[in-house]
């Protein structure tokens, strides 16, 4: 098939929002995009910001953490999609620690 570039980001970024509920994610940006040395393969790296979870939200919420001036901030992720080069397919999704 040998997708072009744009697709293959598309296609990442179609499943990345598959994934959560309409509008969780925001700001998703492209990090990182490579041809595997095979050429059978497409590695993209995404990110976005997701709202804070639970626990974030009530650390936040912390009158100490108010008077520190510092305000709620939603997180970024970092995901690391393969995409098959012929079928245009997911086939894995890893987490990606920011170095």
């Amino acid at each position: 098939m040998n997708l072009k570039p744009q697709g293959v980001v598309a296609t990442a970024t179609q499943y990345f929002q598959s994934l959560y509920s309409p509008n969780v994610l925001s700001d998703v940006l492209l990090e990182e995009l490579e041809m595997s040395d095979d050429e059978r393969s497409w590695s993209v790296t995404l990110s976005a910001l997701l709202p804070l979870s639970k626990e974030e939200s009530e650390i936040a919420m912390n009158p100490i953490v108010q008077v520190l001036g510092k305000p709620p901030q939603r997180r970024r992720v970092y995901k690391v999609f393969t995409i098959d080069d012929h079928t245009a397919t997911v086939k894995s999704m890893k987490i990606r620690q920011p170095s």
